[in-house]
């Protein structure tokens, strides 16, 4: 029996769904992320670089 992946999200530690819906690479590491976490990535203001993703600096007005 194998064992199924749990989301590791970098930015929510505790979230252990299986739902695992992509993969990002952070700091070197292949990390699964669930479909819950992967919508709350998406929607954020998250700036993708080279080296890791750093949050962006732009304020949103009325959101």
């Amino acid at each position: 029996m194998s064992r199924a992946e749990r989301c590791r999200n970098p930015w929510n530690g505790r979230c252990r769904n299986t739902d695992i819906e992509a993969f990002i690479v952070s700091k070197g590491s292949r990390l699964p992320i669930c479909r819950r976490c992967w919508a709350k990535i998406a929607d954020s203001h998250v700036e993708w670089g080279v080296d890791e993703p750093k949050r962006s600096k732009r304020i949103l007005r009325g959101a």
